[in-house]
């Protein structure tokens, strides 16, 4: 396949071709978290990110949650500077408007089902969270409840804050179902995967590796899939929505298959890259035909070359390119 040279990484150029062939569509950008921090680390230039503000709607573009969530859990785990930063840039972006969980879009606007009471919505919390981290001068005074901020909002006293378990417990129950999903697909191929483990430092023997190394050894999983999901947020796991369901979540499928394959043939560690999950979920926004996520990272598009929907996930370069043009 050829591609595209786009800040210094590369992407399928067809990308820019879906955008420009649904443009009546008004494709609406995810913009994946590591954008930020390039733009922050000076790998997008800074003209290039002031461009994309002079073309952003009047309101700005909403920010996904998912990304909102991973900056906000990168205050325990990043410089509090590089973190504010990062943090400024997404509400210059976004006029701090968040999305709603993609769960709850999917759940609304393609299943029409009610939210099962389990997923309580956050969009307003982390609405909150963002504009007072950035705020802060220190991590110390979010945790101290110390941040000068609008006092009609902290009931007069003009100072907030937050803990940081609240931000990884909203992360918690994504991680479970993430980590319970790929040790599905194990148990599925191989019930003994654990003792196994145990034994040998391998998950699976040798000739269940060399079975599951052709990627089409786990087209089967797909449809496993679907249905999980199906049951996660207690819709009808019937034939007909199994089929649809695993059609709209094609991208966020072969990300799973290609670290499931990964643990299988590799014993490459889920707990080692727990930030997989980030990038599982915000595949999920691909299940609404509206939007298109525009990411720093090559890998994304790498794990999911294999999905239809492979050409929505597109460069920075090429995603400004495209609202010049």
């Amino acid at each position: 396949m050829r591609y595209a040279e786009g800040a210094g990484r590369l992407f399928p150029p067809s990308s820019i071709q879906l955008l420009r062939s649904t443009r009546h569509l008004k494709p609406t950008p995810i913009f994946d978290t590591n954008v930020f921090s390039h733009v922050e680390r000076g790998l997008i230039k800074r003209e290039d990110w002031r461009t994309l503000l002079r073309h952003r709607p009047r309101k700005g573009w909403r920010l996904s949650s998912v990304t909102a969530l991973e900056l906000l859990a990168g205050i325990e785990t990043v410089p509090f500077a590089n973190i504010k930063n990062q943090l400024n840039l997404a509400f210059d972006l976004s006029n701090g408007r968040i999305l709603d969980d993609p769960r709850h879009l999917i759940c609304s606007e393609v299943l029409r089902i009610p939210l099962p009471a389990e997923f309580e919505p956050f969009g307003h919390l982390l609405t909150r969270y963002l504009d007072v981290a950035r705020h802060a001068t220190s991590k110390d005074e979010i945790l101290r409840k110390e941040v000068r901020y609008k006092s009609t909002l902290t009931h007069g006293r003009g100072r907030a804050g937050f803990p940081p378990n609240v931000i990884t417990d909203v992360v918690e129950g994504p991680k479970r179902k993430w980590k319970q999903e790929v040790e599905r697909i194990l148990t599925q191929n191989y019930p003994n995967w654990r003792e196994h483990f145990m034994k040998t430092g391998k998950r699976m023997p040798a000739d269940i590796r060399e079975v599951h190394k052709p990627t089409q050894a786990w087209d089967a999983q797909r449809a496993l899939f679907g249905k999980s999901f199906l049951e996660w947020v207690h819709a009808d796991p019937t034939p007909e929505n199994i089929t649809d369901i695993t059609a709209r979540l094609s991208a966020a499928i072969d990300y799973t298959t290609f670290v499931a394959r990964e643990v299988v043939i590799n014993n490459y560690s889920v707990e080692k890259h727990d930030s997989d999950v980030y990038d599982q979920f915000q595949l999920l926004h691909l299940a609404l035909d509206r939007f298109v996520i525009v990411t720093a990272d090559p890998d994304l598009s790498k794990r999911t070359a294999r999905s239809p929907q492979a050409n929505r996930i597109m460069s920075f370069q090429q995603f400004l390119d495209e609202v010049q043009s």
